[in-house]
């Protein structure tokens, strides 16, 4: 039998999101994801799970606290090969940039090959669990206490 990898998982939506293809989810090592909001309150789109649903390691540039909420989401995030937490809960959007870049200046410098290669179960893991709807109660549980704080 063959070994599951990302290229042979064929699985709905993995090789496009809404019927547009986008090869390059699928042949780079890492993503840079850079939301749409970048304010205190954790802010999320869909641009943050591209990463998670291609099974790519990733850095965020959004709401201080996102990839926190990743992780509490149940999002491998990869904290042993990647210091999330150097910047992912600066306030201010400068210095967190400032910070974003040293993490992946830092990361740059290692053998992304074999990072790949030794995360490639986990991020398997991710993608199924996204598919599986393994994210979704404590992301609808996140999105109803919000909407309650408006009401």
């Amino acid at each position: 039998t063959i070994a599951p990898t990302l290229s042979n998982i064929k699985l709905p939506g993995h090789l496009s999101f809404a019927g547009i293809k986008l090869p390059q989810l699928l042949d780079s090592y890492t993503h840079l994801v850079t939301e749409a909001a970048i304010f205190p309150k954790v802010f999320i789109t869909e641009k943050s799970w591209k990463p998670v649903v291609a099974g790519q390691l990733f850095f965020i540039l959004g709401s201080p606290g996102i990839v926190s909420y990743l992780r509490d989401t149940g999002v491998d995030v990869f904290d042993d090969y990647i210091d999330h937490n150097h910047y992912d809960h600066e306030l201010d959007w400068r210095k967190r940039l400032a910070l974003l870049y040293e993490v992946i200046d830092d990361f740059m410098t290692k053998d992304l090959h074999a990072i790949h290669n030794a995360t490639l179960q986990r991020r398997i893991e991710n993608h199924n669990k996204f598919y599986q709807g393994a994210f979704d109660r404590q992301y609808k549980q996140t999105f109803d206490n919000i909407i309650k704080q408006y009401q």
